[in-house]
């Protein structure tokens, strides 16, 4: 596992547990984490409890074993037990060479903060986070990486000890089975499916119905359009595109995730998210000093200006679906909109765009009024937000509401936010 280090002769530590914070009291716990777990898949678990409770759940499919332990666990409660800090960032050399991330806010390691990587890899992530406009209470990180504030400690630092060498004796890092019930699994599925289909292979039915619904509508749709005199059915442009709050967070997870945002000497201008396209765009400037040799070796793929000053690269980007919901009237929506914007204390642009006139139905002729749409388009845009875009959409976000691209702008150590898009309303 590429995840996982050894300490010791058998000591095996591991990374990258997918962390969730738990809502429940102390007698739901175990059917919270149940249910969690048949969500998603996960058979392994450690847990943390400090001010928060909250669990790192890992799946055997993955390599991971039972008493395994956590490193980010380690370092979580030991910053918690010294320092009684909520929100930090971790950099710590490893023992093989490659160094352990740990990110943690609210009391809460993130679902995406607990990883292994090079030096070059942990050193990107932790720029990458600290530049999102949070303030980070502490930050741990090597000298050389040249931080401010920054406290350079290494893993076995944070191991609990006795007698000069390490306590192996404790239990509460390792990573534990999960023994998911079937009535946790019943509490999942039955509300979604709204019936009683556990019963008889339950879960199969479920999914031949929904095919046998999908297909049912095909056919259905197929019909109308062999009729000559039938209307085409209009289709609803919010229907497929990117739903905001998910795109928000896989654009802010890929640049957190980017080994290549600051790269080979040269500045970062812009990290961009594009909804239509699927793909993320970084692009550079050139520094003083910075050559075309030495971003190259470290982006393999990047392109160049033709006067060589700037550079871009291009990945693909996670873009997830749209949906057809129903739409709510201008008025309630605008509103929410600049109430969510004020208590966000961004700036939001809110403009009508002129309809389109829809294409005329078969068999309508010349004198009969064009069809207009039924829904009206609102052009939404947010200049330069301190907050990350994964903290302002979800607060902006409901029907017909819609991205199109997201610009996160570095300058002077920190990015700022720019993020455009289409409400779509009832006119």
């Amino acid at each position: 596992m590429n995840n996982s280090f050894e300490l010791d002769k058998g000591k095996l530590f591991v990374s990258g547990l997918h962390w969730q914070a738990l809502s429940g009291g102390p007698s739901e716990v175990k059917a919270e984490v149940e249910k969690l777990a048949a969500l998603e898949g996960f058979d392994l678990a450690v847990w943390r409890v400090s001010s928060v409770q909250q669990v790192g759940f890992a799946d055997t499919k993955k390599g991971f074993k039972a008493g395994m332990m956590s490193a980010a666990a380690v370092v979580s409660k030991t910053i918690d037990e010294e320092e009684d800090v909520r929100d930090f960032l971790c950099g710590i050399p490893l023992p093989d060479g490659r160094y352990l991330y740990v990110a943690q806010s609210e009391g809460v390691i993130l679902p995406d903060g607990d990883s292994i990587g090079t030096a070059e890899e942990v050193r990107g992530r932790m720029l990458a986070d600290m530049s999102v406009g949070k303030d980070w209470e502490k930050i741990y990180a090597p000298a050389a990486w040249g931080m401010d504030g920054a406290v350079e400690r290494a893993f076995e630092d944070f191991l609990p000890q006795k007698n000069g060498k390490v306590d192996y004796r404790h239990k509460w890092w390792a990573l534990k089975p999960i023994k998911t019930s079937f009535k946790a699994v019943a509490k999942i599925i039955v509300p979604i499916l709204g019936l009683s289909m556990l019963l008889g292979g339950g879960v199969i039915y479920y999914k031949r119905w929904q095919a046998e619904k999908e297909r049912a509508a095909a056919a259905a749709a197929a019909a109308a359009m062999a009729d000559a005199n039938a209307p085409a059915p209009i289709v609803h442009p919010w229907k497929n595109k990117a739903k905001a709050q998910p795109f928000g967070s896989n654009c802010v997870r890929a640049l957190r995730a980017s080994t290549s945002v600051f790269s080979g000497n040269w500045v970062t201008k812009t990290f961009t998210c594009s909804a239509d396209a699927g793909i993320s765009t970084t692009a550079w400037h050139k520094a003083d000093g910075a050559w075309i040799e030495h971003i190259r070796a470290v982006v393999p793929n990047v392109r160049f200006a033709p006067d060589g000053m700037t550079a871009t690269v291009t990945n693909p980007l996670i873009v997830g679906g749209g949906e057809d919901e129903s739409l709510v009237e201008e008025m309630g929506r605008t509103e929410h909109l600049m109430s969510a914007a004020q208590r966000l204390g961004v700036m939001l642009s809110v403009t009508a765009i002129q309809a389109q006139v829809l294409a005329p139905l078969p068999g309508a002729t010349p004198d009969q009024p064009q069809t207009q749409p039924m829904w009206k388009e609102l052009k939404w845009s947010i200049q330069k937000s301190t907050l990350a875009a994964d903290e302002v959409l979800p607060l902006l976000d409901g029907a017909g509401f819609r991205v199109d691209q997201i610009v996160a702008n570095y300058k002077e150590g920190v990015f700022t936010w720019d993020m455009e898009g289409i409400q779509y309303v009832q006119p």
